[in-house]
This record gives C-alpha cells, sequence and structure tokens, in this order.
C-alpha cells in the first residue's frame, strides 16, 4: 500500500508542489498512513505501533525519491 502511497505522492510533489513542499507532503503523507493504519487495525501495544510506523518505511522513501526525480525530469523536459 504505501509503496503506491509514494509513487501517487511523489507524482503530485513534481508537479504541484516544488522543492521543500513536496518532501514536506511526503512526510505527511507517510504520517497519515501511520495514523490510517493504526486505528484500522485497531492497535494498542507500543510493540505494534512501532511495527507499523516502520513497515514499509525505507522502501516508501526511495520509491518517493525515485519517482519525485523521474516526474519532476519528465515534467521539465
Amino acid at each position: 500500500m504505501r509503496l503506491f502511497l509514494a509513487i501517487g505522492v511523489a507524482l503530485v510533489s513534481a508537479i504541484v508542489l516544488k522543492g521543500f513542499l513536496g518532501i514536506t507532503f511526503s512526510i505527511l503523507v507517510y504520517a497519515a498512513s501511520y495514523l490510517l493504519l493504526r486505528f484500522y487495525y485497531k492497535v494498542d501495544t507500543p510493540e505494534n505501533r512501532r511495527k507499523i510506523l516502520l513497515e514499509g518505511i525505507g522502501a516508501y522513501f526511495l520509491v518517493w525519491l525515485m519517482a519525485w526525480i523521474l516526474f519532476y525530469t519528465l515534467q521539465a523536459a
């Protein structure tokens, strides 16, 4: 889920938002996905909260960065 979310956020970040706003937007969307998943799965223990927070964080930001660069380059060309 977060992988596809990263691609969509990168598209919005590259076309609509520029520079630091795009980075901030991606962080805010990741935080929102954490809250959404936490309430969806009704997580109450700190161990499970940490697991939901860290699950997919590397893939999200790496895919977001690659897609952001790609979309920004295609948009500028």
